[in-house]
């Protein structure tokens, strides 16, 4: 017979430190405007406790007064008390809610490789159905067990996400997926800014891909606001607890933080028969809701003590419980889309959530109940991609059928992805072993997948790669004979481009007369590389020249002159004026850099400038060329 195990609640304790009932000093977290000001800390004689240098900000013990003081100096720009955190967990208990984890999918998708933080009271590594990858304490004041759990609720959630599947207990939602336990709640499931921070900031600093965060508190925390939007800008996602303090009739705004954060994916609790459980909190920050009410997973075996068995599992509820269903589905979502960016996922869980409640997203469901979606195991039968390779190319035939809504493509090492309209797409990459992945999108709004791997044996250039933003422009241009590499293997990418190198990039793609001879500048002799284009050039009346009838090939091109040479060569003229802060009518290439704009060659910086006169790299040039040549590349 299973056991229910209730978890008591908790009061929030601020662990004192020595000595401080006598000197009446109080934890505060300060945080700066730039770099951190030491010289001000130690005048006003702080005690430092821990710094975060992610955000600016130190940990200190100070009286009241001096922290009053300090927070009208400019360099800082605020100053908090130490604010506390729970777990959220009730008594309750009940089953297991399926998630669409089909067996094709639990058999094809396992999290692995995803790297994920349990931010809680710890986890036990000693348990026989969870594997941990490793992990860190950062409890100010006892951590002679490192990251054990000497609670219950962090190996709770932690088995949820990845109980390991060898046929015991339970088995978790990703459970090949990398476990890591931040300990940042004592044995009493208490915590405080400061060790919540210094989770978050060791999350990042150890590559975690994802955080589950089973803490409340009812304060607006300006530093842990700061760190985790810190932490979701480099990349982490971070799931919260909603909240257990909802009321039954469900019509207050109640979530409670950090979920309350646009940062944080606010997770609410639902029961077996998919009905808000009554306490789980409600509001507009709702993002999601999961599986929260009797929910079966693993407990330390001290902790497992209220039926007799001590198995080491147990039931619990509440919106804890929920958080860790929706961390497991993202790892698999993660795990099949590698390169997508945090908002990807996020639209991703979105996208495919059961909608409950109220048609739409609503406060007592957010967008609705987590779904794990088949996104490309059994993809439809006609829709297929047929990769040819060739040197420095790739291009892919597309059969689609005809309720495909779309066709979306993404190469290995890019976040981004492009939208396919042609039958035939084609990639300009170097040498390398690359994968492709391709979403189809059909009718009905499923997503299904096809992964393509290919080699391409050339061309190798020691200083461009695949993932500068460059690399397919000047890789085009190549594989074109337009653009040649130097004798040491070399394109020399960020070098500034010289006028008589541009002229023959130029001559090229309109296909000029190579020979080498004379021209009709003194300052270009017939053995010249490019003598034979720029003659060709100033035939055909691409270029002038200067007034002293030279040409000067060595000097570098500027922006400006880049854009009378591209304008002339591909005869684009300007119908309106243009507006730049730095081109005026009296710019030399006035009119040029009006005509690359309006043929969508160019936007400009994005501080409203062209910067005519400044210097333009090999690199820059091949762009411009390129998206003049091919305007798939605009």
């Amino acid at each position: 017979m299973r056991k229910m195990y209730v978890l008591l609640f908790m009061f929030l304790l601020i662990i004192p430190l020595h000595g401080r009932a006598e000197t009446n000093l109080d934890d505060y977290v300060i945080i700066f405007n730039h770099d951190i000001n030491w010289e001000l800390l130690q005048s006003h004689q702080v005690r430092i406790i821990d710094t975060y240098d992610s955000i600016s900000s130190v940990a200190v013990q100070m009286d009241k007064n001096t922290a009053e003081t300090l927070v009208t100096f400019p360099d800082i720009v605020g100053v908090q008390e130490n604010k506390s955190y729970e777990i959220q967990t009730q008594k309750l208990p009940k089953a297991f809610y399926p998630l669409n984890l089909s067996p094709d999918i639990r058999s094809s998708l396992t999290g692995k490789g995803i790297r994920i933080g349990v931010l809680d009271t710890g986890i036990d590594s000693k348990h026989p159905d969870l594997k941990v990858s490793g992990g860190v304490c950062v409890l100010q004041a006892d951590c002679t067990m490192a990251y054990m759990d000497d609670n219950g609720h962090g190996t709770h959630v932690a088995g949820v996400i990845a109980s390991v599947n060898n046929d015991i207990g339970s088995v978790g939602v990703a459970p090949q997926s990398e476990l890591f336990a931040i300990k940042a709640l004592d044995s009493t499931g208490g915590g405080t800014t400061t060790t919540i921070l210094s989770g978050i900031e060791w999350a990042m600093k150890n590559n975690i891909d994802i955080v589950n965060m089973s803490i409340t508190t009812k304060d607006n925390d300006l530093a842990l606001k700061t760190m985790i939007e810190r932490a979701y800008q480099s990349g982490v996602l971070i799931v919260g607890a909603a909240g257990n303090n909802g009321t039954a009739s469900g019509t207050e705004d109640n979530v409670l933080y950090p979920a309350k954060y646009t940062s944080v994916i606010a997770v609410g609790a639902i029961n077996d028969k998919e009905q808000r459980v009554s306490t789980s909190a409600t509001g507009k920050e709702l993002e999601l809701v999961a599986p929260g009410y009797n929910i079966y997973s693993t407990v330390p075996l001290n902790a497992d003590i209220f039926d007799g068995n001590r198995d080491g599992y147990a039931y619990m509820t509440g919106t804890s419980m929920a958080v860790p269903y929706v961390t497991g589905i993202i790892a698999l979502y993660k795990e099949q889309f590698p390169f997508y960016t945090n908002q990807q996922i996020r639209d991703l869980l979105t996208m495919h959530a059961k909608d409950l409640g109220i048609e739409g997203e609503d406060s007592h469901f957010g967008y609705g109940l987590v779904q794990m979606k088949d996104l490309g195991l059994n993809i439809p039968e006609g829709n297929d991609v047929i990769p040819e390779v060739n040197n420095g190319t790739v291009s892919f035939e597309i059969e689609k059928s005809e309720n495909v809504k779309k066709v979306e493509v993404q190469r290995s090492g890019q976040s981004e992805t492009t939208t396919i309209n042609e039958e035939k797409w084609m990639d300009y990459i170097p040498s390398g072993n690359y994968e492709y992945t391709f979403y189809y999108t059909f009718d009905n709004n499923s997503t299904y997948i096809i992964k393509r791997q290919v080699h391409v044996s050339s061309p190798s250039f020691y200083d461009l790669d695949y993932q500068q933003w460059f690399s397919k422009h000047m890789i085009y241009l190549n594989v074109n004979g337009i653009l040649n590499g130097f004798k040491d293997s070399g394109l020399h990418p960020y070098q500034n481009i010289t006028r008589g190198e541009a002229l023959a990039l130029v001559g090229r793609v309109k296909e000029l007369d190579p020979t080498m001879r004379e021209t009709v500048f003194k300052d270009v002799d017939p053995s010249y590389f490019a003598s034979g284009y720029i003659q060709g050039a100033y035939e055909t009346k691409l270029i002038k020249g200067f007034s002293d009838f030279t040409f000067r090939p060595s000097q570098f091109v500027t922006r400006a002159e880049m854009a009378i040479l591209v304008a002339n060569a591909y005869q684009l003229e300007s119908q309106r004026s243009i507006r730049f802060t730095d081109v005026s009518e009296n710019i030399a290439g006035y009119k040029a850099i009006g005509a690359l704009v309006e043929s969508g060659i160019t936007k400009g910086f994005s501080d409203g400038t062209f910067k005519p006169h400044r210097y333009i790299t090999r690199a820059e040039f091949s762009v411009f060329l390129a998206r003049a040549e091919e305007p798939k590349f605009k």
